[in-house]
């Protein structure tokens, strides 16, 4: 503990240090017009607090992903997030994405296990885990808000925020397109068009699709065939009606149908289940790409929804409504023993439907020496699964060919918010909020015996409000130069386990406290930030894996510190060079409590234990330099690093008998890219190799007592291919 004390206090000085500096080389009054443009510093404009602001200006801890990088380093997915993104750790549960920002995620995927990490769409809450199928292509801006979002997002979001920005209609004729050709047999197409559907500036439309294909990563050789294949096919619609400069309406619609098959690979037989039920596997699964599994992974994800949102201006209030319907279906067939013997497979349906309604009215008032907004939210949602377990391990333990749990909830949300900022002075703001949340949830469940005998057949409601918020106070120091202090709750709503039988859990809490510095300094060359934090975390959701099912239970609580810098510099007399990057350091640990592992071999004190998927040190490195070959045309070689620490999968940290191998080892995944463009005509070609290492780390291991034993599921080898690019009108 004291090394993480040290470290915060080393860098809280730094901190410290930086903004004195940056006061005193800016001492000067802040300009009345803007600077000329920074020389090589990109200027990016985000939303982060529900209206339009620069990064550089915005008093939270925010990383902003442009439409040029997403493209340049081929982020399509929250896994390639993780890359650029300090404190952000992936993980996946068959199709479920476990993030978690500083620390704090969720680690299954259930309809009774609900993000931690907040995910939205063109302003569009994504609620069920197994609905949130990532926008990968016509990204405009990807923002990654960290930190409890207790006011203007609230709903769970302890761990943080992500925006998926899509891009706008064009009201000039406008196209796009690429194609990415790779080794496995990888094909992806997408391409977009845009332009006015009516009268001069007042209605445009855009249209993109995007198809993705591949064959497996993997082979099974008790099979025979490959495995963790790719097909998906999207497609997204967007019609922007605006009558004049101040009203607008923007219609949106989207459609994707992806099938994977992502095998679970035995880790290890703890209990020796294979040599009871006749099953081996293939060692040392995260070394190598083979694996023996005697029911073959498929899942398939159809996801579709549709928006509308609109802004109204009434002489200089802002009113703006965002109605949304989403629909999500996931099924998937798999191994869950990750071998070839008959011990456990699982068929899995899952359905969701959500409603949405968001009001924001934003003013000003007292001649602009305050900006306002109120807000309400509410949300209406229905799932369901259907969780059919078979194998060996259910006739000899249960006497029954199948279990089955059938589990319907219906969820309810209301909250009411408002957030207001006083300008002191030019420089010095401060903000204040608070938002009331009241979640309701209502649950349907059987436990289910041969397709037969309902064991359960309980009806359970639950009900959980709380009162969160923030307070923080900014001073900038220069136009692009910012120091700020921010306080703020967030709260995790309970629930309804589907793996157990009237059983629920309660919510979670965290305090945070947060201070940081972003700006530009050395003539505006530099650009970054440096922020540090700490955490209090209550009534932590942890989840178990019984001998039947998974469920969610609270832990008490543990502290969380951390510092996170991230920087973009493009050297003066070298103008082709561009750095870039990013580096945290994490110190979390569980408070004292005594908690029984899934093989009912403790308890066991996890005081003192990190958090689930959060490795005390993160970092990525990327440098590039561009080679002008004419005034239109450039080669620029792009080589980029991401390293991340040991971290754990349980909260056991790998302590538990027989679950060491809980643990991931650190690892580096490193690529490099070649790039050819030219501006007349716009055109781009690039090569690339991903994971030159070619190092594979687990999604997600996690310990069954129903197939006794640690499996997981991996990420991908080495790669290469080439990706070709144009862009058509303004």
């Amino acid at each position: 503990m004291r090394y993480a004390q040290g470290a915060i206090f080393v860098t809280s000085f730094g901190l410290a240090s930086l903004a004195v500096t940056a006061g005193a080389v800016y001492a000067q009054p802040a300009p009345t017009t803007p600077p000329p443009p920074a020389r090589d510093i990109e200027k990016v404009v985000i939303t982060a607090e529900k209206r339009e602001t620069r990064l550089l200006e915005t008093p939270l801890a925010v990383a902003a992903i442009t439409t040029k990088q997403i493209e340049r380093q081929g982020i399509d997915s929250l896994e390639s997030v993780q890359a650029v993104t300090p404190n952000l750790t992936f993980g996946q549960f068959s199709n479920f994405s476990l993030v978690s920002l500083r620390g704090i995620g969720t680690d299954f995927g259930t309809i009774s296990a609900e993000p931690s990490v907040a995910t939205f769409q063109d302003g569009v809450y994504l609620g069920a885990s197994s609905a949130q199928t990532i926008p990968s292509f016509d990204l405009l801006r990807i923002e990654v808000l960290r930190g409890p979002q207790g006011t203007l997002y609230g709903r769970n979001s302890t761990g943080g925020a992500i925006n998926f920005i899509t891009r706008d209609p064009s009201f000039t004729d406008e196209a796009n397109a690429a194609v990415i050709i790779g080794d496995y047999g990888r094909f992806a197409a997408d391409a977009g068009v845009s332009g006015p559907l009516g009268p001069e500036d007042t209605v445009a439309g855009r249209l993109s699709m995007r198809y993705d294909t591949r064959d497996g990563y993997r082979h099974n050789d008790f099979t025979n065939a490959d495995a963790d294949d790719l097909d998906s096919r999207s497609a997204a619609t967007s019609v922007l009606i605006r009558p004049d400069q101040d009203n607008s309406v923007m219609l949106r619609a989207d459609y994707t149908n992806r099938d994977t098959s992502q095998p679970y690979q035995r880790i290890a037989d703890s209990l020796g289940f294979n040599t009871l039920f006749g099953g081996s596997f293939t060692p040392n699964a995260g070394e190598g790409t083979h694996f023996r599994n005697d029911v073959p992974t498929a899942t398939n994800a159809e996801v579709w929804g549709v928006s509308g949102t609109g802004n109204f201006d009434f002489g200089g209030t802002l009113l703006r409504s965002i109605t949304a319907y989403r629909v999500g279906n996931l099924s998937s067939t798999e191994d869950w023993d990750g071998s070839d013997g008959d011990i456990l497979a699982v068929g899995d349906a899952d359905t969701s439907k959500q409603w949405t309604q968001e009001f924001n009215l934003f003013g000003s008032a007292f001649e602009g020496s305050v900006d306002w907004l109120l807000g309400a939210f509410y949300y209406d949602s229905k799932g369901t699964t259907f969780f059919d377990l078979t194998g060996g391990v259910i006739n000899a333990f249960f006497g029954a060919t199948s279990l089955t749990f059938d589990a319907t909830q219906d969820s309810e949300s209301v909250a009411g918010f408002g957030q207001a900022t006083y300008h002191v002075t030019d420089r010095f703001n401060v903000t204040g909020g608070l938002r009331y949340t009241r979640d309701e949830k209502t649950m349907q469940q059987g436990i289910i015996v041969n397709h037969v005998i309902d064991t359960c057949g309980a009806t359970t409601t639950d009900s959980w409000n709380a009162l969160t918020g923030t307070v923080s106070a900014d001073y900038h120091l220069t136009e692009d130069s910012i120091v700020y202090g921010r306080l703020a709750r967030g709260f995790k709503a309970g629930g309804i386990n589907a793996g157990g039988c009237a059983d629920t859990f309660d919510p979670e809490y965290v305090d945070a406290l947060e201070a940081g510095v972003r700006g530009t300094f050395l003539d505006r060359a530099l650009s970054g930030a440096i922020t540090v934090f700490h955490y209090d975390y209550k009534d932590i959701q942890f989840t178990t894996f019984g001998a039947t099912a998974a469920t969610i239970d609270n832990v008490g609580g543990a502290k969380v510190d951390g510092v996170e810098l991230e920087f973009k510099y493009r050297p003066a007399g070298l103008d082709g060079l561009h750095v870039d990057g990013s580096v945290s350091y994490l110190h979390s640990e569980y408070g004292d409590e005594l908690v029984m592992d899934p093989f009912l071999t403790g308890p066991y004190q996890i005081g003192g234990n990190q958090l689930v998927r959060a490795p005390e040190w993160r970092g990525n490195l990327g440098v590039e330099y561009a080679f002008e070959l004419s005034p239109s045309a450039a080669l620029t070689l792009r080589a980029e690093t991401s390293y991340s620490d040991e971290y754990f999968h349980d909260i056991f940290n790998g302590k538990a008998a027989l679950q060491s191998e809980t643990k991931e080892p650190s690892y580096t995944i490193s690529n490099l890219r070649l790039i050819w463009e030219q501006s007349d005509p716009d055109f781009e070609v690039q090569l690339f190799v991903n994971n030159i290492e070619d190092e594979q780390y687990a999604y997600r291991r996690f310990v069954g007592s129903s197939f006794g034993g640690i499996t997981g599921q991996f990420s991908p080898p080495r790669t290469f291919g080439v990706r070709l690019s144009t862009h058509f009108g303004d």
